[in-house]
């Protein structure tokens, strides 16, 4: 019989009312159906509604530009 793990309690902190609307791609089943969970440090917690897999992306770059 396989042994079940207890699921991993992460210390999401809450998410701006701006940024609920994110969306990313599931790295397991590549759905777009993701929901925001909460965020850790700079980046953003999601779940994935079809796997029900949690990941987190980094926030996209804004304003750096080299030239």
């Amino acid at each position: 019989m396989p042994r079940r793990y207890k699921p991993v309690q992460l210390n999401a902190k809450p998410v701006p009312q701006a940024m609920l609307q994110e969306a990313a791609q599931c790295p397991q089943c590549d759905s777009r159906f993701t929901e925001v969970l909460g965020r850790m440090g700079l980046r953003l917690l999601f779940r994935c509604e079809r796997c029900r897999v949690r990941f987190f992306r980094h926030p996209k770059p804004v304003g750096a530009r080299f030239i």
